[in-house]
């Protein structure tokens, strides 16, 4: 049986997601108004016009830049382990294999040089579920 304790922590912690989520917009939102009220009226006084529109489309890009990212990850979800039995079940069927062709790191020239992590992983990465 869970105890209520847990359940509160539980439910906190369910909570703490959509809570940074709304905390991470609202920053947003703070730092893109103080960008409009302030920074971009003395960027036309000192610099002008043309290098002030400049300056308010590159802030543009940046806000839109970081939140269309954030957005995408919040909301696109990767499934994980299915979706990786699901894609080697796809490739087993496609192209008569389990896995990835694996790397040969010690005779090709193209490894020579990399670091041993790096060979870790690339090993890593040709291994199946079975």
């Amino acid at each position: 049986m869970i105890k209520p304790i847990g359940l509160m922590a539980a439910f906190c912690v369910r909570l703490a997601g959509p809570f940074f989520i709304c905390a991470f917009y609202y920053l947003i939102y703070l730092h893109i108004d103080a960008f409009l009220k302030y920074i971009i009226v003395v960027l036309y006084k000192r610099l002008g016009v043309p290098f002030g529109c400049l300056w308010l489309f590159v802030g543009a890009i940046l806000g839109f830049n970081v939140v269309f990212n954030h957005s995408l990850a919040a909301f696109v979800l990767a499934n994980g382990p299915s979706e990786v039995k699901l894609i080697e079940k796809l490739r087993l069927s496609l192209k008569n294999r389990q896995t990835k062709k694996e790397a040969n790191l010690e005779t090709n020239d193209r490894f020579e040089g990399l670091s041993a992590e790096m060979k870790r992983t690339l090993r890593y990465r040709t291994k199946s579920l079975d």
